[in-house]
């Protein structure tokens, strides 16, 4: 079992994955509030 946590574990050990998952993590409250946020407020925003 501990081979298999290692295994996932592994990739996270590297520099840029773990900025990466850091920046993911930001980007998707930002954009879950902001989304929230023009629910609420009924905006339309055309793309």
């Amino acid at each position: 079992m501990q081979w298999l946590i290692d295994g996932l574990a592994e990739p996270f050990t590297a520099t840029f994955v773990q900025r990466a998952l850091i920046a993911g993590l930001l980007v998707s409250v930002l954009c879950g509030l902001v989304g929230t946020w023009v629910v609420i407020r009924g905006m339309a925003f055309m793309s």
